[in-house]
């Protein structure tokens, strides 16, 4: 059934021409690694701390769990699965690995579903970020990379995942003494992961002499999933501790916090990518690029900008610090 359904898409797609599959190429594009990562972050310098922590925490818990799934289902493609599947070239690109559930669904429920789940009392704007998960979903069947059931479960994951996500941030508000043991509660939960994604076993299929999918690629996958959540982690406990940045704050503010956040996040890439050079795409650089990208949006670059707030704009309100 679920092949069918792909077949019938994909009819209309190859009936339709190449203009409409660049459409939905661009839209699957909004639920990329890239994009989802800018928006998180600059609701948590300098829109609203609370919301973008909520984000951040969304897509540590999703993308592991989602991960966790993957890597135990081990489901393959569609067109592996069913040689009469012609995804589109331009999705295959972002296609690799295991099929289901659908990390771009998953990471795009993660924070478009996020955002719409915490401003749901205005209507139209929570109602239109919902759409635009749904077409982000629709789209990956459209392009033939993933079966309805892979992004349904996907958006199924993303729901667990905000509800997580609204219990922390409820504590956090609540209760921040006890700071301490949700950091190793959840490094050791991380650690967990890692070590089943790591000695669990992979189906090693061949066509033609090629491997379907490689179990080191999903390792590192893992690898580098875990090392979000954990920069994200250690990032808030920081935070936290020595921090505490307010985004109730002047403007000017606010544009030296984004201008040095930014700088921030892409030195720490940077430092990913030397390692990259140095070390080759191994453990080293999949667990630092997680690791460095979220550790540095959630505590280094709020903590060097606070350095250059005080430095030339004294008078403004963000001296004040929250609790969150």
């Amino acid at each position: 059934m679920d092949i069918e359904y792909l077949l019938w898409l994909q009819s209309i797609r190859e009936a339709a021409g190449p203009a409409i599959e660049i459409i939905m190429n661009v839209v699957t594009f909004l639920g990329s690694s890239a994009m989802l990562a800018v928006v998180p972050c600059i609701l948590y310098w300098i829109v609203d701390k609370e919301l973008g922590l909520f984000i951040l925490t969304n897509i540590g818990i999703g993308n592991n769990i989602n991960q966790l799934v993957k890597d135990t289902a081990c489901v393959y493609r569609p067109w592996i699965r069913d040689t009469r599947i012609a995804p589109s070239r331009m999705a295959m690109g972002h296609a690799t690995g295991f099929s289901f559930p659908s990390g771009h669904t998953q990471g795009s429920a993660s924070v478009y579903g996020s955002l719409a789940w915490r401003i749901r009392e205005r209507h139209p704007q929570a109602i239109l970020l919902a759409i635009l998960v749904l077409l982000i979903a629709f789209s990956r069947n459209f392009l033939g990379v993933h079966t309805p059931q892979d992004v349904l479960v996907a958006l199924c994951i993303s729901a667990l995942a905000i509800w997580l996500s609204g219990l922390f941030i409820s504590w956090v508000k609540r209760d921040t003494t006890k700071d301490t043991t949700v950091l190793a509660v959840g490094l050791a939960a991380i650690a967990a992961i890692v070590v089943y994604t790591t000695v669990k076993p992979y189906p090693m299929d061949y066509v033609g002499g090629v491997l379907l999918v490689d179990p080191a690629e999903m390792r590192l996958d893992a690898y580098s999933t875990a090392g979000v959540a954990a920069g994200t982690l250690v990032g808030w406990f920081l935070e936290h501790r020595y921090v505490r940045f307010s985004t109730d704050c002047s403007a000017k503010r606010k544009a030296i916090r984004l201008v040095v956040g930014l700088l921030t996040v892409a030195l720490f890439l940077g430092l990913a990518q030397l390692i990259k050079f140095t070390l080759g795409n191994g453990i080293a650089y999949a667990v630092a690029k997680g690791l460095f990208a979220a550790f540095s949006g959630v505590f280094t670059g709020p903590a060097i900008a606070r350095y250059f707030e005080d430095r030339f704009d004294p008078s403004g309100t963000g001296s004040r610090r929250e609790s969150a």
